[in-house]
């Protein structure tokens, strides 16, 4: 392309409406790799020959001084002698974006925060609060079911509250699909799925290792809570003993 169209759209400055911080930490050939997919590789097949691993080839190389398509060797050994900080500072800055909005619910690696991200590109950043997130920080924390939905809507207006928050989303049809009821459930609805919820209550903290069940007083310290851990999420049947 070429002409008066494409020099307005070069000159252009962009407004990333939802994006996520970028990886800090150096990354192996398995690290990259998978992020390179959100499933998992199949056998025998290296997600660098998948359409996104072949742009990520096509178009990153050459900024960091390679030829177009270089082996993934070739790749991820410049990225290693270039170092995280300067290679997020040549892919910000050739993006040609000036703002983003920057989901912070998801956080698999050590990854930049919204004013990190901003301070790397030369630009603004606000943050996006994923509902999902305030859900589970607030069920971590210990609520009785009956009580959820208050504490849940306290919280929600809380993290919306924050200086820089710009827009809320949800990740239900990632994990549900599409096949979601949109009308507003009863007070009543909402305390029986929150019983039901496989994260712990009040009553529901798993106090590992060994991974038991028990009363939050009867966790010892350094136990693992939802929020550094355990992966049986079923609250107990009973209630025995609690204090």
């Amino acid at each position: 392309m070429s002409g008066r169209v494409h020099e307005a759209l070069a000159a252009a400055r962009l407004v990333d409406h939802h994006c996520h911080g970028v990886v800090t930490d150096e990354l192996d050939r398995p690290a990259f790799e998978s992020l390179l997919t959100e499933g998992t590789a199949w056998p025998g097949i290296s997600p660098f020959d998948s359409p996104v691993g072949v742009a990520v080839r096509r178009h990153c190389a050459p900024l960091l001084d390679l030829p177009r398509h270089a082996p993934p060797e070739a790749y991820l050994a410049r990225r290693a002698e270039l170092g995280p900080q300067e290679v997020n500072r040549r892919f910000l800055s050739a993006a040609g974006t000036d703002v983003f909005c920057v989901d912070t619910g998801y956080t698999p690696d050590r990854i930049t925060s919204p004013g990190e991200l901003a301070a790397i590109a030369g630009g603004s950043a606000y943050e996006v609060v994923r509902l999902e997130s305030v859900a589970e920080a607030v069920a971590a924390r210990g609520v009785e079911p009956h009580a959820y939905a208050d504490v849940f809507r306290a919280a929600a207006l809380d993290a919306v509250g924050r200086p820089g928050v710009v827009a809320v989303k949800s990740v239900a049809a990632y994990r549900t699909g599409f096949d979601l009821d949109p009308a507003r459930p009863s007070e009543a609805e909402v305390t029986r799925a929150a019983a039901d919820w496989p994260i712990p209550f009040s009553y529901g903290i798993c106090c590992g290792p060994p991974w038991t069940w028990g009363c939050r007083s009867s966790c010892t310290p350094g136990s693992a809570t939802a929020t550094s851990g355990c992966t049986a999420w079923i609250p107990p049947t009973s209630r025995t003993g609690c204090t």
